[in-house]
């Protein structure tokens, strides 16, 4: 019996090869497209989250808007009801949304607080001796006090007469770059950079503001207004203004309610006549009354993540002013646009112009970290 002999099947070379070929091609096929797919993918989801937050923004804007159209509807509101005075917070309207009746959109949380800027000194007003006593009151020496208060006047009065010469306007010439005085009161903390003797004590060496300016800039406004708003003036200020500690002490009690009051008094003077009741008509108190003249109204709102703080500076009163620019010599007599109550902020096309109860004067948007609660 002849077994058969198995068959044999030989692979030619040349066909293997090809067939290897072919699935290297299809394997790095399959890996570039799926690089090319991640990479589609992670582009997109930046893309994305950028047009997210681009549209988060976009709506928190005009949720702070509203809040801030809402707050000075409010105000004016009460104001209107409280015989055209506009004191304290404490008045009704240091809660807009709950005295309106009304919440902000779903899923959005809005905090509103208020900063009386007219509760400080007018920079403007003040005159070479409130200057002297509340430098001194800030921590300088009287001697060194003097020097700082006579290097402001004869930076910004040009009818001053210097009492040391090193503030004299001779001598910024000599300076370089030579300059000159402003001959007007300052538009900004930051023209104390200029200002011979004063600058020494407000930066250091590097530049950076010492502690006397971080406290002068809290107790100082430059815009110009009538008088300081006692129901919001820091104690440094009444400290300056020569009353005595326990006078203070009992203007404060009776603001944060530690001090009795008499029955049907609210938490705010209404009159110079209350604040002599309580610290004696013989008082120093000039230069002090009970109206706002200028508010501070910061706006936080936030949704999820995302956050985003609104300030505006609100003039409600028609006598703040700000400190004219001088003309520029260079410019053939031009002058920079500057924010004042004649004019309010940055000037608007005619048709987005609101007719708002009271004038803007400066607003800012950031993205501010949102306000610690007590």
């Amino acid at each position: 019996m002849v077994l058969s002999r198995p068959a044999v099947f030989r692979v030619r070379p040349r066909a293997a090869s090809r067939r290897g070929s072919v699935i290297v091609m299809v394997l790095v096929t399959i890996m570039l497209a799926g690089f090319m797919l991640v990479k589609f993918i992670e582009e997109s989801s930046l893309e994305l989250t950028l047009a997210t937050r681009a549209a988060d923004q976009r709506h928190l804007r005009a949720d702070a808007y509203s809040a801030l159209e809402t707050t000075l509807a409010v105000i004016a509101q009460i104001r209107a009801v409280d015989d055209e005075k506009l004191q304290s917070p404490a008045q009704g309207w240091g809660d807009p949304y709950g005295y309106a009746g009304i919440e902000p959109r779903e899923g959005v949380e809005v905090a509103i607080s208020f900063e009386d800027e007219s509760g400080k000194l007018s920079l403007p007003r003040a005159d070479f001796r409130r200057l002297q006593v509340l430098f001194e009151t800030l921590g300088l020496t009287p001697y060194d006090s003097e020097r700082v208060a006579d290097a402001f006047k004869s930076w910004t009065d040009a009818e001053y007469t210097p009492v040391n010469w090193e503030s004299a306007p001779d001598a910024y010439k000599r300076e370089t770059p030579a300059h000159q005085p402003a001959n007007r009161s300052l538009r900004s903390f930051e023209e104390i950079r200029a200002i011979a003797v004063a600058r020494d004590f407000f930066f250091t060496p590097e530049g950076e503001p010492t502690p006397l300016a971080q406290a002068f800039e809290q107790s100082v406004s430059l815009y110009d207004f009538p008088d300081s708003n006692i129901n919001a003036a820091p104690a440094v200020l009444l400290q300056a203004n020569q009353l005595d500690p326990v006078q203070i002490a009992n203007l404060g009690g009776y603001l944060d309610g530690t001090l009795g009051r008499p029955a049907g008094r609210p938490a705010y003077f209404r009159t110079t006549r209350e604040i002599q009741e309580l610290v004696g008509g013989n008082a120093p108190l000039d230069g002090f009354g009970v109206d706002l003249h200028l508010l501070r109204i910061v706006i936080n709102v936030r949704e999820g993540a995302a956050t985003m703080r609104l300030t505006a500076l609100v003039a409600v009163d028609e006598a703040v002013t700000f400190p004219e620019p001088l003309p520029s010599p260079s410019a053939g007599g031009s002058t920079i646009n500057a924010p004042n109550a004649a004019s309010g902020a940055a000037p608007a096309a005619a048709e987005e112009r609101l007719d708002y109860p009271f004038q803007i004067l400066e607003i800012h948007e950031d993205h501010g970290p949102w306000p610690e609660t007590d």
